[in-house]
């Protein structure tokens, strides 16, 4: 029987000021592993106070270089009208679009907003932009070309995020395993979530598809100060309008913890009650899923880099963390072996940035492939 699922899709992010800007074309390339042929997409407006509007959206395939092929080009619709009105706080689903797809296929969707978009799909897939050059939705156009000198830095180009962009759902027959992967900015930029999907989708073609909601500097049990709304509500939170209205989600991965320790100041009862919060919230959430039949499964909390004069109260808290989470959720996979360094502090060398938090595609791969073996094989 025909069902819906969601094959992608990206939390929300609120626009700050200096992100914001108008006559905006942006175009995501989703990877795709599902037998389709009948798609939807969803916008959100989440943060907004006002309707969002985008002018024009279409979807097409892209070729083996990941360019839109424009013979392919349709057009995106609600109600048959290609004006899309978003109604501010709410998402929208797109008609229904004739449109076959199969594992291996790269699917561009692309906006064109005029005026300042208040909600954004996290950053962490491949999104073009382009500003002030009228509707190209229908076009293959290039954003402007990432700086040498970020690109370098990063070991990748630098990230962008899409006006709106919510989901592509997918109409299929077919028994779909849906792997939402819950975290921070680890998880948003895909550095473990990209080649776990690679294998997954190698071993298990049109049978499983990874969602990826994480949002930097997202916490658990705490929302974002004021003063950094892009941090996002708390994962607990978020639960209900990422994971949840996403179609047949069957499997959580949660990556969380490591915020919610490096943001906390702890006071003399040496991390007690912030423990204590933080397993109330890690129940909760366990419970929120187990109510949809979701399994569980949490990745250890990374061994960053602590503050050196932080280093012993907090690598203690991690670990209590880390106990908790082997102990409420269904799965559990301890990343200590692969990515922290047997003679100090931190990763491995060449495991992460200079930052001491965030981490180089070699580290991963080997969180991917333990997770692939410990909980897909």
């Amino acid at each position: 029987m025909e069902h819906l699922i969601t094959a992608f899709s990206l939390s929300q992010i609120p626009t700050l000021p200096i992100m914001e800007r108008r006559h905006v074309n942006a175009r995501i390339v989703i990877p795709v592993n599902i037998y389709t042929e009948k798609i939807r997409i969803r916008f959100s407006n989440r943060y907004g106070k006002q309707d969002g509007v985008i002018k024009h959206a279409t979807v097409m395939l892209c070729d083996d270089h990941d360019k839109p092929i424009p013979k392919s080009c349709q057009e995106i619709t609600v109600s048959q009208k290609q004006e899309l009105h978003i109604p501010a706080g709410q998402e929208i689903a797109s008609d229904p679009i004739s449109f076959i797809l199969q594992p291996g296929d790269r699917v561009a969707v692309s906006v064109y907003v005029e005026e300042k978009a208040s909600t954004n799909g996290s950053v962490g897939y491949q999104v073009t932009r382009k500003t002030g050059k009228g509707d190209l939705s229908q076009t293959r156009f290039d954003g402007k070309r990432p700086s040498r000198l970020i690109t370098k830095l990063l070991r990748q180009p630098p990230l962008n995020s899409i006006p709106y962009f919510r989901a592509l759902d997918a109409y299929t027959e077919d028994s779909t395993r849906i792997v939402a992967c819950l975290g921070d900015s680890i998880t948003a930029q895909g550095r473990w979530t990209h080649p776990l999907a690679e294998l997954l989708y190698r071993r298990y073609p049109g049978k499983i598809c990874v969602l990826n909601h994480g949002i930097c500097g997202n916490r658990l049990a705490a929302d974002a100060a004021p003063s950094m709304p892009i941090f996002g509500e708390s994962a607990l939170k978020r639960m209900d309008f990422d994971v949840l209205k996403d179609h047949g989600v069957s499997d959580l991965i949660v990556a969380l913890g490591l915020n919610d320790i490096n943001m906390e100041e702890f006071s003399s009862d040496n991390g007690t009650r912030f423990l204590e919060t933080f397993k109330n919230s890690l129940r909760e959430l366990v419970h929120k899923a187990h109510d949809h039949s979701i399994s569980v499964c949490a990745l250890g909390v990374y061994p960053a880099r602590f503050k050196e004069k932080e280093y012993e109260g907090k690598e203690g808290i991690r670990q209590a963390v880390n106990e908790s989470l082997r102990q409420t959720c269904d799965r559990y996979v301890d990343l200590d072996a692969i990515l922290k360094n047997p003679d100090g502090p931190g990763y491995r060398e060449g495991f992460g940035y200079s930052d001491g938090v965030h981490l180089h595609r070699v580290a991963g791969d080997a969180i991917a492939e333990i997770i692939f073996n410990e909980v897909f094989s």
